[in-house]
């Protein structure tokens, strides 16, 4: 998950390519000078600067934040200078290869004692079930948006992508796996499935979404064109509506009854990393009930940790946009290693473009 892009990582982007990440040094650091230094990986506009000050005036840890802007950079940077990096925030997805090609650290209990924070359900999950290598960082949804404008405000399927009155303006998250959950969710099976019928099944709906004029975006463009009216349907995660569209009444956001991605940030230690005790404590600090609602309350999205909803204002606790109610969360799936079969899942992918 990320928010908007700012002008800066835009040019940035622009002048040296998606190659290397954009640094973004703390207030007042002083690198060379300190004694003590922490190595940041997250998305772009995806830490709020406020907390990581407070950080270094209570540890005197300075920290250096540096940001990606794509899954398949983050891994190709971690991958290429796996010592380059302390603390990552990244998805379910790039932490399991990052697990798969050992660059991530055990995690050490002792030296979380914030890691009890964590809510029971985001414990022992398909993606860590020994809660060995990661701790949720963050949590959302994956939805889509309608401009009521050009939809009917009372869908609630995901059949509105195969509708052939909104062809040529639905738009899909340019991702494999985010962007093939509502085809998986549409048809009924599982958005970790590896049998042979289901992807017969899931190419079938893909040519039928292509027929139909799906294009592919990130969630913050897919948002942007569903406001402007450029796209009537867009697929997008809870915290970008909130960011940007708010105050719009005729932009809905919906999770579909069929199901939809639950997506998780979490928060890694590198194998390689040069300054583990000050890694540690950074991901305690973030884990801690007060910094956590401080995110919830920058970022829109909810927190994964025990007590946070004390600290949250009820007008963000209350919105079933951020906290959807037990019942629709259930309907949440995470997407995870799929082996051999991700062959097929991009196949399928591409055959829609």
């Amino acid at each position: 998950m990320r928010l908007l892009y700012s002008l800066v990582v835009i040019i940035c982007l622009f002048l040296v390519g998606c190659s290397s990440s954009i640094v973004v040094d703390s207030v007042n650091l002083d690198v060379e000078n300190s004694s003590r230094v922490v190595y940041l990986y997250n998305w772009a506009e995806y830490t709020d600067p406020s907390i990581l000050e407070d950080f270094e005036i209570e540890t005197g840890i300075k920290v250096v934040l540096r940001e990606y802007v794509e899954t398949d950079q983050a891994i190709s940077e971690i991958v290429s200078n796996p010592s380059d990096f302390d603390v990552m925030i990244v998805t379910i997805p790039v932490m399991e290869e990052l697990k798969n090609t050992k660059l991530l650290d055990v995690l050490t209990p002792e030296k979380i004692p914030n890691m009890i924070n964590v809510k029971d359900r985001f414990k022992s999950r398909e993606y860590d079930v020994n809660n060995s290598y990661s701790i949720p960082y963050l949590w959302g949804t994956a939805g889509y948006v309608i401009n009521t404008d050009y939809v009917n405000e009372n869908v609630s399927s995901w059949n509105v992508y195969w509708d052939v009155k909104n062809k040529d303006r639905i738009m899909l998250m340019d991702h494999v796996r985010s962007g093939l959950v509502p085809i998986q969710k549409y048809i009924g099976v599982d958005v970790n499935t590896k049998l042979m019928s289901d992807l017969v099944a899931m190419e079938d709906a893909a040519l039928l979404l292509k027929q139909n004029g799906v294009q592919f975006s990130d969630t913050i463009t897919n948002l942007e064109k569903v406001i402007s009216g450029d796209a009537w349907i867009g697929q997008v995660y809870n915290g970008d509506v909130l960011y940007l569209a708010a105050d719009l009444s005729n932009i809905k956001y919906i999770l579909p009854k069929e199901g939809f991605e639950l997506s998780v940030d979490l928060l890694l230690v590198s194998s390689d990393s040069k300054h583990k005790l000050e890694a540690y404590e950074l991901i305690n600090y973030l884990s801690r009930v007060d910094i956590s609602a401080r995110n919830v309350e920058y970022f829109y999205y909810p927190s994964p940790i025990v007590g946070t909803d004390d600290l949250i204002s009820l007008d963000i606790l209350n919105n079933s946009l951020v906290y959807p109610n037990e019942d629709v969360f259930e309907l949440g799936q995470v997407t995870i290693d799929v082996g051999d079969s991700i062959g097929e899942y991009n196949r399928i992918f591409e055959l829609m473009k």
